[in-house]
């Protein structure tokens, strides 16, 4: 069953949903306690709809609703979808930034105040609960509050923590760019096989 906690996602973008879809389809977190806001309309409907979620109607409203909000919008949006929340996110116990390049001092510059601050990098596979996610939590963040956070992203696949931001970097270019090449390598040795003589779902 579900946890009761109130999750929510700002930004419903590729890796947002994918994290979002994966919450709900590994029963981690019920539809019900989970709540997203995008400012695209056609893409917030699209996966509210798909995974039978709630919707915000404002990143101020969604933070209004929820303890644990992850920041999943692109990092050039990132300073405005944080000033859009208003002075007031006392609600909030835990945010989650899925930016890339946006360190936990600038992040916590924007937020400031109380409530506990993680820097994550999913990457792709995470669309079929097959990901590697680095995490690294800002000091002072309790084990609890770690413990809460990991639960959340092994919904998607496997978590690393990091011990230092400059680790992302290294992450980022194994676990964001493997993959691509492991596919491709996957799909040349198929295509191989198909060549040979095996039909495509023997080869694949």
């Amino acid at each position: 069953m579900g946890s009761e906690r109130q999750i929510g996602f700002v930004g419903c973008g590729k890796m947002g949903s994918a994290l979002a879809k994966a919450l709900v389809d590994s029963g981690v977190v019920a539809p019900r306690n989970l709540h997203l806001f995008d400012h695209h309309s056609a893409t917030l409907g699209s996966l509210a709809a798909a995974i039978q979620a709630n919707t915000a109607s404002s990143a101020q409203d969604l933070c209004e609703r929820c303890g644990v909000v992850f920041l999943a919008v692109k990092p050039q949006d990132m300073h405005a979808c944080i000033q859009s929340m208003g002075e007031d996110v006392a609600g909030v116990d835990v945010f989650i930034s899925v930016a890339a390049g946006l360190s936990l001092r600038e992040l916590r510059q924007w937020l400031g105040g109380a409530p506990a601050l993680f820097r994550s990098m999913p990457n792709r596979p995470a669309l079929v609960r097959c990901g590697v996610t680095g995490l690294l939590a800002e000091d002072g963040t309790t084990e609890e509050e770690c413990a809460e956070v990991e639960r959340l992203f092994a919904a998607a696949g496997d978590v690393v923590w990091l011990s230092e931001e400059s680790q992302f970097d290294a992450l980022t270019g194994l676990s964001g760019s493997g993959p691509a090449y492991v596919f491709r390598l996957v799909e040349g040795l198929v295509e191989g096989g198909v060549q040979a003589g095996l039909s495509r779902e023997q080869a694949t």
